[in-house]
């Protein structure tokens, strides 16, 4: 067996690495219009999650094919998510900045919604890229798994949103902050989720195949 050999250790380690580096162009280039980024979310989850079961599909074929699939839902689900956190961090930001009598109850109520809605949030989006169903539906499937999976929801939710904050916390980094979000960073976090997800999509999936 050669040492880069496709189905060698370091074959595969490297064939990861550019598949993540690959679909985070392939993302950043859909997402240039901001709203289609939910879409260009749901394809990229779509072609982690399936690598999981089929190694050598091609990726960027197959991220179009699941960019144009799922684009209407998942460009639809992308904007409800951005109003809803939009709400919440405006509400978190005024009840935070009022002082801690009479608001501060107000101010932990937001940030109680604010971890509810970043936990299903994380599966939404891959949630759409493996089902099909009505949107509403989908949701509800994406709580089900957040609950279902609640180690692996409250990791992942608090991955992003330690990569986010970090991202504007400190401007000296910030340069050093947004080619990792440019290269490789969100291919990279996709990639986490995927195989944290995997687990939980895959008694479905069968039942879906069968069918």
């Amino acid at each position: 067996m050669k040492l880069i050999d496709n189905d060698s250790p370091l074959g595969r380690f490297l064939g990861t690495i550019a598949d993540i580096v690959l679909l985070n162009l392939l993302f950043l280039v859909c997402s240039l219009p901001v709203v289609t980024m939910g879409a260009s979310f749901c394809a990229m989850d779509y072609v982690f999650l399936k690598k999981q079961r089929e190694p050598h599909i091609p990726v960027v074929s197959t991220f179009f094919s699941a960019w144009k699939q799922n684009f209407k839902k998942g460009t639809l689900a992308w904007l409800l998510m951005l109003a809803a956190a939009l709400v919440i961090y405006t509400d978190c930001r005024f009840f935070s900045m009022t002082g801690p009598h009479p608001y501060a109850p107000l101010y932990y109520m937001f940030l109680a919604l604010a971890v509810i809605f970043a936990c299903p949030a994380v599966w939404l989006l891959p949630v759409i890229a493996s089902f099909e169903n009505k949107l509403s539906m989908l949701i509800s499937q994406a709580f089900f798994f957040a609950v279902k999976k609640l180690p692996q929801t409250l990791f992942m939710a608090a991955l992003w949103a330690a990569c986010i904050y970090y991202t504007f916390a400190n401007v000296n980094v910030f340069i050093v902050v947004l080619s990792f979000w440019i290269f490789f960073g969100f291919g990279l976090l996709a990639w986490i989720d995927s195989r944290l997800m995997i687990g939980a999509f895959l008694p479905y999936m069968k039942k879906i195949d069968t069918e």
